[in-house]
């Protein structure tokens, strides 16, 4: 008797496990959507520290007075990673990650948007705007979190002639950069409740099995790598009719 109320017992168990998983999943899947969506708030931020802090015209991309200000915004809210890109494309500042480029590298080598700018030279496209679609190109390239961020190119004037730009990727909405605690608990709790269904589902094989006189652990085995297709496979196999013997 205690057999078969250790199976209703895991039968119970499976099902609220599963129950739970697909609940805090939805729950989990909805937060984030809700995070991605872009209400501007981030961008409107970042530009106005963009245009507070930033000089509006300085001797070159490693000016000092440059620098310095890309540095403080590199820890500003919401600003992922920060570049400074010189008038010929290199990068001469990496701040923060993730980022496809590393300093000294040249934008028009990250990514492909080199080859999409060479199309377009009859575009009547400025240097200006060259150098800023490459940026932008190039700071993208790194593409596994371009769902999460947003980019905006600052070109700051140049004494010696051109622009020098500052690329930076930001945080598309205020509720990526900083995770509310109960998206956490809900993430622990579909990957606890999710890994309690798998578990049971061979435990309850195993002592159905050994009820049957089946091979319980190699059915248990089968069932805990193949999950809900084995315990199928294991019903179907051990509760079809049995032809009765001559």
């Amino acid at each position: 008797m205690r057999g078969e109320q250790a199976k209703r017992f895991l039968v119970v168990l499976a099902v609220v496990a599963l129950a739970t998983a697909v609940t805090t999943l939805w729950l989990v899947t909805k937060g984030r959507n809700a995070a991605l969506v872009d209400t501007e708030e981030t961008r409107a931020h970042v530009s106005g520290a963009l245009a507070r802090d930033l000089p509006t015209q300085v001797a070159s991309a490693r000016d000092p007075a440059l620098v310095e200000a890309a540095q403080k915004l590199g820890k500003e809210k919401y600003v992922a990673a920060l570049w400074i890109v010189d008038v010929d494309g290199t990068i001469v500042l990496k701040k923060g990650a993730p980022l496809a480029g590393k300093e000294g590298q040249n934008v028009r080598d990250v990514g492909d948007m080199g080859n999409v700018v060479s199309g377009l030279d009859r575009a009547g496209l400025s240097e200006s705007q060259k150098a800023q679609l490459l940026a932008i190109g190039a700071i993208r390239a790194e593409g596994e979190h371009n769902d999460v961020f947003r980019h905006l190119v600052w070109p700051v004037a140049s004494l010696g002639g051109g622009q020098a730009l500052v690329v930076v990727a930001y945080d598309v909405s205020a509720g990526i950069g900083t995770p509310v605690m109960g998206y956490r608990t809900l993430v622990l709790l579909f990957a606890g409740s999710f890994v309690t269904y798998w578990l049971v589902l061979p435990f309850w094989v195993y002592l159905d099995s050994r009820s049957r006189n089946e091979p319980g652990r190699l059915w248990a085995l089968f069932v805990l790598i193949t999950n809900l297709m084995g315990l199928l496979a294991y019903l179907l196999a051990t509760t079809r009719p049995r032809r009765a013997t001559q």
